[in-house]
């Protein structure tokens, strides 16, 4: 980025402009303006400010802005040769260390460990399958969760009691709020119209507590024939916070973690299997999950990292030091901290702050980097 970028103004801007440009971030960038941000968004702010005055000092001076112009064309004229001033190598922007292509890199690294591991089940599975004599089933999900008749028990009983509990709680909070409501209204109108009063009283008991249970009991339902499908937003957002990568992790994880993914409808229908075979592939499930929690819980280890690092690390000499796997985690961490950053205080100032800081630039290059990431 060079001092026209820093600034936000034109190559042919003139001192006019960049003066007015300069002021104005200098007054977003000021302590006072900030508020109360977290240190590693204050830091990267007096970052910013710091190549705001070096660029103002070297613009705002007809002679130094002249030589920087030149240099400025002669880098862009070794650029477009393929080499550099002085003809050394061009030193990497954070452009280049960040590409689509090393993003991508990494996420094919990440998609192919939690492949194996994925390979790795299904193998174990197909060996304890061996051993019991049980036919693969066409269904793999059937594979994955076979129930003996204890375990078919308790998720019908499991279903049954949290469906009780769920009702009993959702009336007595329907109750608390539409029974005063309901009294208040019926009295009022008690007062000046006696039988529209008896009305709503009727209208609460016989048609809104029972449209309730339908309601709920709807939810339920439409809960235990959801498919397992993952959609692109649910995806997305397991790759930012969790890390996971693998569509068919993605898939099991929503099976086996999802809320009420104990009451999916195929799992209720399912044969019955002998209680050692079950026991079996429940074991080897929890040693996939638990692999799982151990592969993807250190690289949100690095994200935590990665989101502690003061802003005055994450220069070019640093990010080349990261391996193309550890490149795209620092993507995942500057967009966690961003979004952290902008629901903090959301209102044009702070905008204006991203923006001077060069949080924007992060994000497009975030957003537009390998893989859809």
């Amino acid at each position: 980025m060079n001092y026209y970028e820093i600034l936000g103004v034109a190559p042919t801007a003139t001192e006019e402009e960049i003066r007015s440009a300069y002021i104005a971030l200098c007054k977003d960038l000021h302590p006072d303006k900030l508020g109360d941000l977290n240190e590693n968004l204050r830091k990267l702010a007096e970052e910013q400010l710091k190549l705001v005055n070096q660029a103002y000092e070297t613009l705002k001076d007809k002679e130094l802005r002249a030589k920087y112009d030149e240099e400025l064309r002669t880098q862009k004229a070794g650029n477009d040769q393929g080499i550099s001033h002085g003809n050394q190598a061009t030193s990497p922007t954070l452009d280049d260390l960040l590409a689509s292509a090393i993003l991508d890199e990494g996420f094919q690294i990440f998609i192919q460990e939690e492949e194996a591991l994925w390979q790795n089940f299904l193998g174990q599975l197909k060996r304890i399958r061996r051993k019991y004599g049980i036919p693969e089933s066409s269904n793999p999900s059937v594979n994955l969760f076979p129930d003996d008749l204890g375990m078919k028990f308790f998720r019908i009983f499991s279903l049954i009691f949290s469906g009780l509990i769920g009702m009993a709680l959702a009336m007595i909070l329907f109750g608390v709020v539409a029974g005063v409501v309901a009294f208040i209204v019926a009295f009022a109108i008690n007062v000046f119209l006696f039988p529209l009063g008896n009305l709503v009283i009727l209208l609460y008991f016989y048609v809104f507590l029972p449209l309730l249970v339908l309601v709920y009991f709807g939810i339920i339902l439409t809960g235990i024939f959801t498919d397992d499908t993952v959609t692109e937003e649910t995806r997305r957002q397991r790759e930012k916070t969790q890390a996971i990568f693998s569509q068919s992790i993605h898939v099991y994880w929503q099976q086996t973690e999802d809320f009420g993914a104990n009451f999916r409808a195929y799992k209720f229908f399912t044969n019955l299997y002998p209680s050692d075979y079950v026991n079996e592939v429940r074991e080897a499930r929890k040693k996939l999950s638990n692999q799982i929690r151990e592969l993807t819980g250190k690289r949100k280890e690095k994200i935590q990292h990665f989101k502690n690092l003061s802003p005055s690390h994450l220069t070019s000499e640093y990010v080349s030091g990261l391996s193309s796997c550890e490149r795209l985690l620092l993507l995942k961490a500057l967009q966690q901290k961003a979004e952290e950053a902008q629901q903090e205080q959301q209102n044009e100032e702070f905008a204006n702050f991203l923006r001077a800081a060069g949080a924007i630039v992060l994000l497009g290059i975030l957003f537009g980097g390998g893989g859809g990431f």
